[in-house]
């Protein structure tokens, strides 16, 4: 039995059929190096492969230092996600995914240490690597955001994430008390729900090393939707975020945005003949008059004929 109450760190880590995967993300977490003690939660959704079995003979092999939450049916990420946050205890949470591994053994040390002496911030993130398809890890460029003057990292907030895409889960760790949210009030709860209402509470800071390797591969969360389809995946992300923090005039801005380039694609899809799906230019169509007003509506509505006019012949 875990005892909770002296936790520093509670590792977030959800696993869905990720048997090839899953014991090198525990022992990734497993191996860091650290003057405090750590738990790993590990939320796993009714695997169709071996991963639930893994899970369990690491729990048992660590009694002390894995916590199991297994679901009888699949419950989907999202409800993962809920269930698995509302177990982690410690003071901070880092995040490591069933299908990701961290590579620096002191990373859960360097963050803590830095969020313990600087207060004002409530996440810090670090570099990454991806991992695609199994291939040889390929090193994110930040250098454009940390700059020449400041080699140690750099800081950010929740309107620069709206627009810039600087980190992955895998390189999280946040104070537990700066995520205040119930994620059920969501149909699309992704990775920018996540970070946009961390930020709310505090500032970001991002650590100049390389700290974890995150995968892609075929069989993660919407990795099998692309093209335009993706696009309307995003649309909808941002939307839902906009339905929870109405108030917000920078998400606002970001939506607005969204609307914009998904109605160019739409646009440039009519003209070249390419298929898309009706139903969403229908609901897109609503969105405007919903979200925007008569004016923006109308502006749609001239935008899209103009496009079936103009086809290509």
């Amino acid at each position: 039995m875990i005892n909770t109450s002296d936790k520093m760190v509670s590792v977030f880590m959800l696993a869905y059929n990720h048997e090839k995967y899953i014991a090198e993300a525990i022992d990734s977490v497993l191996m860091q190096k650290t003057d405090f003690d750590f738990d790993i939660v590990i939320g796993e959704d009714c695997s169709t492969d071996a991963t639930r079995r893994i899970v369990l003979e690491y729990a048992q092999k660590y009694p002390n230092k894995i916590k199991p939450i297994l679901h009888n049916v699949n419950v989907g990420a999202m409800l993962n996600q809920m269930y698995v946050l509302e177990a982690c205890t410690g003071k901070y949470v880092a995040m490591c995914e069933g299908d990701d591994y961290w590579t620096d053994p002191f990373k859960l040390q360097k963050q803590v240490d830095f969020l313990e002496t600087n207060k004002e911030y409530v996440l810090a993130t670090h570099g990454y690597r991806i991992v695609k398809y199994d291939s040889a890890p390929h090193t994110i460029d930040h250098s454009e955001f940390i700059g020449n003057n400041n080699t140690d990292g750099f800081e950010f907030d929740k309107d620069f994430t709206l627009y810039h895409w600087v980190t992955q889960p895998v390189t999280a760790l946040f104070r537990r008390s700066a995520f205040k949210v119930d994620i059920r009030q969501y149909c699309y709860f992704r990775d920018v729900h996540l970070f946009y209402h961390i930020l709310k509470n505090g500032k970001g800071y991002f650590q100049n090393f390389v700290g974890a390797d995150y995968r892609l591969h075929n069989t993660g969360i919407d990795s099998t939707v692309e093209g335009i389809e993706r696009r309307w995946l995003e649309y909808k992300i941002y939307r839902d975020l906009f339905n929870g923090s109405r108030n917000d005039d920078s998400l606002k801005k970001r939506f607005i945005r969204q609307q914009s380039d998904y109605l160019t694609l739409i646009c440039d899809e009519t003209r070249q003949h390419s298929k898309h799906n009706t139903l969403h230019t229908k609901e897109f169509i609503f969105d405007s008059l919903k979200y925007c007003g008569i004016i923006k509506f109308a502006v749609v509505m001239k935008k899209i004929l103009l496009s079936y006019l103009t086809r290509n012949k």
